[in-house]
């Protein structure tokens, strides 16, 4: 059985959006001109209501929901970082359920062209992620969202949140843009140790890997570092980018939604535009397994939580 949105009305549930774009950059607006009616309310719709902190508070005004309502722009980690506050605000007992959103929608394409030029965005228009060929990621569109909630008040349960954290790779020489295989290795690290997980444990891994030249390596490493460690068992490498690109600030929700119908189909989906393994990439395959074919996966149950309230999808 399904949540009715009418029950949580006036409810302590949060909103929290990851999004980067707003939906109108048309540069300045209009001069206001006092003899003209309505430029004022045009005025006023080019400025106020296209700030992206409406984005939030547009769905808990529409659902009368009492709970934080955030917009969240940390880049590509965007959604997860959302994902992750709303996590923190249940487990704190600030708020009752949590709505998680990622949207990012392409409306100026000239972005697509200099991020082309600048060597961000893979010219031949492919998403070839861990492939030798791999020259950078292709731009797409995602607008999702989860629900999360206390285990002991869900009706239906996809998947268990165990841990979520956020970290930032700090000052590096190679520069602001230049990703940090030490710094998300850290991270995974701090990550399942919280969960009281085994790392060895671990049957699935959705990436973020983009593609980049340089982004896959360093992911890879961290991946490699964090969880491959006296590890016998293959571990099954998820790369969501390769199937439909990247949807930036709601990559990260988009990339949960991909495992949940992993789990709820028992199959992870394979990974396209894979041919030839990155050369950079080798001293890590295996343990790491690239999924090029349906791989068939058994989830297995959620692992029993400490107490009643471990957040759920």
């Amino acid at each position: 059985m399904s949540v009715n949105p009418q029950s949580l009305r006036g409810s302590n549930t949060g909103v929290y959006v990851g999004a980067t774009t707003t939906k109108a950059s048309d540069g300045y607006p209009d001069y206001i001109q006092a003899d003209v009616d309505g430029s004022l309310d045009i005025a006023m719709h080019q400025t106020l209501f296209n700030s992206k902190y409406f984005y939030p508070n547009r769905i808990s005004f529409a659902n009368d929901f009492k709970g934080p309502s955030l917009l969240v722009d940390t880049a590509c980690s965007s959604s997860l970082s959302a994902m992750t506050m709303a996590y923190n605000d249940l487990m704190l007992g600030n708020t009752d359920a949590a709505i998680v959103c990622g949207t990012h929608m392409v409306f100026e394409p000239f972005i697509n062209e200099f991020q082309v030029e600048y060597g961000i965005c893979s010219p031949r228009g492919v998403s070839a992620v861990l492939d030798e060929s791999a020259d950078g990621y292709v731009k797409s569109e995602a607008v999702c969202c989860l629900f999360l909630q206390r285990r002991r008040d869900a009706r239906r349960v996809y998947a268990q949140v165990m841990s979520a954290r956020v970290n930032v790779d700090g000052k590096k020489k190679m520069g602001m843009l230049y990703p940090s295989a030490d710094a998300q290795e850290q991270l995974m690290i701090q990550s399942y140790r919280v969960a009281e997980i085994d790392p060895a444990r671990l049957t699935y891994f959705e990436a973020h890997a983009t593609g980049t030249k340089v982004g896959d390596l360093q992911e890879i490493k961290a991946i490699y570092n964090a969880y491959c460690d006296k590890r016998t068992e293959p571990l099954p490498l998820g790369a969501m980018k390769s199937n439909m690109g990247h949807s930036e600030a709601s990559s990260g929700i988009t990339s949960v939604v991909k495992v949940l119908i992993a789990y709820e189909n028992e199959c992870i989906p394979p990974n396209i535009n894979f041919n030839k393994l990155k050369g950079e990439l080798e001293r890590y395959f295996p343990p790491l397994l690239a999924v090029t074919k349906k791989h068939p996966y058994n989830p297995g149950s959620p692992l029993p939580p400490p107490w009643g309230g471990r957040t759920i999808l």
